[in-house]
Parts: C-alpha cells; sequence; structure tokens
C-alpha cells in the first residue's frame, strides 16, 4: 500500500464514529463503495407474479388429473398467492403517484386498499378449500400420488424462486 493512502486512512474514522491507526480501516460512506441498484420492486414483482400463475396452473391440471383435492386447494392458494402479488404490483405503481390538489398526501392509501382486497380473497379461497374437503371426507375418492408429489415440489420449488 503506497503512503498517501495509507495516510488517508488514518485519517477516515472507523463506522463507529472512533479514529482509527489501521490501515485496513476504511469510509463506508465513500461514493466508490455505493452500489445504485435502482428501483427493481417492479420488475422483482412481475417476475414473482409470473412464477406464481404458472404454480397454480400446473396444479389445477395436475389435482383434475390425479383427482387430488390437496393440488387443487394449494393451486387456489398459490393464485391468491398471485392475485396478492398483482394487488400489490398496481397499488405500488398507484402508491408512486406524487401528491396533487385533491389528494395531498399522495396515493400511498391505495397499499392500503389493496391489502384489504388481499384479506378478503384468502378468505374466500379459505372458504372455497374448506367446502372442497368436507365434500372430500363425504365421498373420498382415490388419488394419484406421484403426481401430488412431483407437483408439490414444483410448487415448493416455484415458492421459494418468489421468495
Amino acid at each position: 500500500m503506497d503512503q498517501t493512502h495509507e495516510k488517508e486512512m488514518e485519517r477516515v474514522p472507523e463506522c463507529t464514529g472512533e479514529e482509527s491507526s489501521s490501515p485496513h480501516q476504511h469510509d463506508h460512506s465513500s461514493t466508490a463503495h455505493r452500489l445504485d441498484t435502482g428501483d427493481t420492486t417492479g420488475p422483482r414483482l412481475l417476475i414473482t407474479l409470473a412464477i406464481n400463475l404458472l404454480i397454480p396452473a400446473a396444479q389445477v391440471v395436475g389435482g383434475i388429473y390425479g383427482n387430488s383435492m390437496a393440488l387443487i386447494s394449494d393451486a387456489v392458494h398459490n393464485f391468491s398467492d398471485f392475485t396478492a402479488l398483482l394487488i400489490a404490483y398496481f397499488a405500488f405503481r398507484i402508491g408512486k403517484k406524487g401528491a396533487s390538489p385533491q389528494n395531498t398526501f399522495g396515493y400511498k392509501r391505495a397499499e392500503i386498499l389493496g391489502a384489504a382486497i388481499n384479506v378478503a380473497l384468502l378468505v374466500v379461497a379459505a372458504a372455497f378449500i374448506s367446502y372442497e374437503a368436507f365434500e372430500r371426507f363425504r365421498h373420498p375418492q382415490p388419488v394419484i400420488g406421484k403426481i401430488v408429489i412431483y407437483l408439490a415440489a414444483v410448487g415448493i420449488l416455484g415458492n421459494g424462486l418468489s421468495a
């Protein structure tokens, strides 16, 4: 390390605000260490939306073919994730709008409205799953287990990617 850099390092305080004479300390507020990642919320949400639409589509087809209420109910659950993300995406986009003479605080409340809609959708999904499960208890049917296992694994992988 050259002497100029060593002297500069001696003058740079540590992150705690204390002075340090160690040449291994550096200024974390330096522009050289900043990453401009930009706002990637929109594109990430769109990718997650695509994943969360493919999962329930595959699970519905597999659930019908394999006669599995578990797959169909998981598809309903995953589709509710999709709709929740879709609503969150639109609420995020609307919430980015600035203040106006009519809406002096902007549109941030769109996110609250989106959350309320998501809750309503989850209640409907839970009611549907409960009804279908009750019907399956009344009229049991054989299930093709391999399809359930494979599509459950797809669901786990897809949800992991979404997270």
